[in-house]
This record gives C-alpha cells, sequence and structure tokens, in this order.
C-alpha cells in the first residue's frame, strides 16, 4: 500500500497495537 498517509496508517496502528 502506498500511500501519502502511509505513516499516519503506521502510526495510527502502532498506537492501536500499543493500546491494544
Amino acid at each position: 500500500m502506498s500511500d501519502p498517509a502511509e505513516p499516519f496508517v503506521r502510526t495510527k496502528t502502532a498506537l492501536s497495537a500499543g493500546v491494544a
């Protein structure tokens, strides 16, 4: 997935994993 918001998605995923 080469999107302009890739870093944002990665951060969101990391945050979700951290919170979960």
